[in-house]
């Protein structure tokens, strides 16, 4: 499962990179990525950028995409 400190780490890296504040700035979407059993939305608006892990049928999106649980492992290790 996405751990709170996951998320906080994500979300330091994408609040924290000058190439990603500058693509989402405009931007906004909803994102389901799926690795296994795993499930995490991804919301953008307009240069925030928020992760949920775990998402309910209520919280809608735009488009998702599926890995595999061996794909989370390496997100989990990545620094």
């Amino acid at each position: 499962m996405f751990s709170d400190a996951l998320i906080r780490n994500l979300t330091r890296a994408v609040h924290e990179d000058p190439e990603t504040r500058l693509a989402t700035r405009h931007a906004t979407f909803s994102s389901l990525l799926e690795f296994g059993p795993h499930t995490l939305l991804v919301k953008a608006r307009e240069g925030d950028v928020k992760f949920i892990a775990s998402p309910t049928t209520d919280e809608p999106w735009d488009f998702s995409v599926r890995g595999s649980a061996e794909a989370f492992r390496h997100l989990r290790e990545a620094p």
